[in-house]
């Protein structure tokens, strides 16, 4: 596809090492925040979890 034309790399003036590096930071950065949503997530469920459980195992009137 190159050699047609039809397949241009954009590095917007970097080295492709440098892109590599920011892609791996970006991946880093997504991993932290993704760590950080599960340990609020449960969290939330250890705090309320319960409740859950509680009103499921109660027979309705």
């Amino acid at each position: 596809m190159r050699a047609a034309g039809r397949l241009e790399t954009d590095f917007r003036g970097a080295s492709l090492e440098e892109m590599l590096q920011d892609f791996h930071a970006g991946l880093a950065a997504a991993s932290e925040a993704l760590q950080a949503l599960e340990r609020g997530l449960d969290q939330a469920y250890r705090a309320i979890g319960h409740v859950s459980y509680k009103e499921a195992a109660e027979p309705e009137l």
